[in-house]
C-alpha cells in the first residue's frame, strides 16, 4: 500500500480542500443570502410616488399692507397672508430694504423701506449694502419650515438648535474622556 508518509500528505491535502470547500460554501451563502434581501428591498414606484410632495406654507405679503411688518404667528387673521408653495418652491424667505444716511459726523439709524414675505425655488442668507453717504441695505434670509418667515427674518432656530445640541454633547464627551 502507501507508506505512512505519503498517507499523511494524503490526509492533510483532504483536510485542506474539506476546509477551503466550507470556507468557498460559506462565502456563496452569504453572497446568497445578501442578494436575497437586495431582491426583496427593490421597490417600484412610479415617477409622481418619487417625487417629495411639497407641503411648505409660508407668509406671502408685502409692506404696503400693513399686517406684512408685524407677522408674528399670534394674530388669526393672519391665516389670510399665507401662501402654499409651488412643488418648485422650498424655502420661505424675507427680502428686507432698508437705508441709512450718514455724514461727515454720524449715521443714522437704518429706516425700513420695504419689505417682502414669500416662497421662492432659490435662496440665500445674503446682505448687500450699495452706497456710501446714503446706504441701501438689500438683505434676504431664508427658512425651510411652514410660516417660518415672521419678524424682520427667516426663522433658523431649528437647525441651529441641533447644531448647539450636537456641538454641546461632543463638548461634554471631550470634557469626560480628559
Amino acid at each position: 500500500m502507501f507508506p505512512s508518509s505519503h498517507l499523511m500528505h494524503l490526509s492533510s491535502n483532504y483536510i485542506f480542500c474539506k476546509s477551503a470547500a466550507v470556507i468557498l460554501l460559506s462565502l456563496l451563502i452569504d453572497i446568497a443570502s445578501s442578494n436575497k434581501n437586495n431582491f426583496n428591498s427593490v421597490h417600484h414606484r412610479t415617477k409622481e410616488a418619487e417625487t417629495k410632495v411639497n407641503d411648505l406654507y409660508c407668509y406671502a405679503c408685502d409692506m404696503f399692507d400693513d399686517d406684512c411688518v408685524n407677522i408674528n404667528n399670534t394674530i388669526m387673521r393672519q391665516i389670510d397672508l399665507t401662501k402654499k408653495c409651488s412643488q418648485e418652491e422650498r424655502f420661505c424667505s424675507v427680502k428686507r430694504f432698508s437705508y441709512t444716511m450718514s455724514d461727515k459726523n454720524s449715521t443714522s439709524d437704518k429706516k425700513l423701506w420695504t419689505l417682502q414675505r414669500n416662497c421662492t425655488q432659490k435662496c440665500e442668507n445674503e446682505c448687500i449694502i450699495i452706497g456710501e453717504r446714503m446706504k441701501l441695505h438689500a438683505c434676504q434670509t431664508c427658512c425651510t419650515t411652514s410660516l417660518c418667515n415672521v419678524g424682520s427674518h427667516a426663522i433658523r432656530i431649528k437647525s441651529l438648535d441641533i447644531i448647539a445640541t450636537i456641538f454641546s454633547f461632543l463638548i461634554a464627551i471631550l470634557i469626560n474622556y480628559s
